[in-house]
């Protein structure tokens, strides 16, 4: 049995950092790989970023909701009520623009510019898409057609062969193959 030396608060950059450093010394199980997955996903920060984060955080807010506060760095005050809410805090005005002030010195971006932007990628990129399966499916359309136009040429030439020689003439063709073998 394992005995709990001691607990802290740590931020997913922590844990990233921690799941990959354990990675290395096997054995790294399923729960592991999936934590360490998550980590890289959601970890928005550096860890010495997020730790100093988290630090300046401690001094003006509790130090469990300063961890998500580093973790989910909010770009704006709605989403920061939301993360106090959930620890069932309702902050002052003042409080939000203070803890705002702090996240925004470690945010390289504005957020919703980043989401804005990916959102734009993403409907450029479902436009080519639809682009590139109309192209598709225009040149097998063509190339379908093409194929029809071929074979109806051969059919008619054939036709057209057929109705010059006549009966009379593939008589004659058979009679002068029959001489031919005697």
């Amino acid at each position: 049995m394992k005995k709990i030396l001691s607990e802290h608060y740590v931020t997913i950059a922590e844990v990233k950092e921690i799941m990959a450093e354990r990675k290395k010394v096997p054995p790294f199980d399923f729960e592991q790989e999936k934590t360490l997955d998550y980590a890289i996903k959601f970890a928005r920060l550096g860890k010495a970023e997020a730790a100093e984060l988290q630090s300046k955080l401690a001094e003006i807010v509790p130090p469990a909701l300063a961890v998500k506060i580093a973790d989910i760095v909010p770009a704006n005050a709605e989403l920061l009520k939301l993360i106090f809410l959930q620890e069932k805090m309702e902050p002052e005005e003042a409080l939000l623009i203070q803890v705002l002030a702090i996240v925004k010195e470690y945010t390289p971006t504005d957020i919703e510019t980043v989401v804005r932007e990916e959102r734009e990628k993403t409907g450029k990129l479902k436009a080519e898409r639809v682009a590139a399966k109309e192209k598709i499916e225009k040149d097998a359309r063509e190339a379908a057609d093409a194929v029809v136009a071929e074979a109806e040429a051969k059919v008619a030439t054939e036709e057209k062969a057929a109705k010059e020689e006549g009966e009379p003439a593939k008589e004659a063709k058979e009679k002068k193959k029959k001489k031919k073998e005697e």
